[in-house]
């Protein structure tokens, strides 16, 4: 006998398999039977949707699940943040901590390591701006998951090349990453600093040396980074010269 729970099982068997085609005809049958889909159904249909890369119309979906649950939002800020639509993910992400509080603490963590996370993949910094800004504001605490997220999303180099060849590729790679980089590494500390919360070795080392190969000004500014930290003076690094980085000759 057909019925919700049999079509959800097989959808969830698609999605697992990455075949949102197959997910989507099954939800079409399902409708020619007069069967309707529910809450769990229409979170394995995103679910397929995003394993077939699908991920604007799992980003609908999402739209049309009435009173979704903790699972369901996760997979909805998934979709949503997969699809570039990053202010709406961080609206329900701050719906998420003054409103009902659907996802409990780990899940709002991992909401905003995952929209960190994709925002820098496609350069929207100001997103991730907002984003960290809003993980503190809450009392969260960037936890190694979050730097690494800001390391890979930037492909930062938490070493210098040690041959001329890939310093070469290395620098090249920086100057092709476009503005807003740099100063958002500033921006990460400042918020960091403002707070007394200690930076991860990793990513402190990161923007050392993201300085260094970005030549002129940042690599003055990262210069002085270095000397205040070893002084122990803790002296504020201001984002405030960030315009000034436009100016800055490679």
């Amino acid at each position: 006998m057909e019925n919700v729970q049999l079509y959800t099982t097989a959808i969830s068997a698609a999605a697992a398999l990455g075949d949102h085609e197959r997910a989507l005809e099954l939800v079409s049958r399902m409708n020619r039977a007069g069967v309707k889909p529910n809450k769990k159904t229409l979170t394995a249909l995103m679910g397929a949707c995003i394993a077939g890369r699908k991920y604007n119309a799992a980003s609908d979906i999402f739209a049309k699940i009435k009173s979704p649950d903790s699972y369901a939002i996760s997979v909805g800020l998934k979709a949503l943040c997969l699809a570039g639509k990053f202010e709406d993910a961080l609206e329900l992400i701050t719906e998420q901590r003054s409103g009902q509080h659907t996802l409990n603490g780990k899940q709002v963590m991992f909401a905003y390591n995952n929209l960190i996370q994709e925002a820098l993949y496609s350069g929207e910094y100001e997103v991730a701006r907002g984003a960290l800004s809003g993980l503190l504001r809450a009392g969260y605490i960037p936890s190694k998951q979050t730097y690494r997220a800001m390391i890979e999303s930037m492909n930062l180099q938490t070493d210098m090349p040690f041959s001329s060849a890939a310093m070469r590729k290395s620098t090249q790679s920086q100057l092709s990453d476009g503005p807003g980089k740099f100063e958002f590494l500033l921006f990460v500390l400042d918020s960091l600093g403002g707070r007394k919360l200690t930076v991860d070795s990793a990513f402190y080392s990161s923007i050392l040396v993201s300085g260094a190969m970005g030549g002129g000004l940042k690599q003055r500014i990262a210069s002085h980074i270095a000397r205040s930290r070893k002084s122990g003076t803790q002296k504020e690094i201001s984002v405030s010269s960030e315009a000034d980085l436009s100016e800055d000759k490679v």
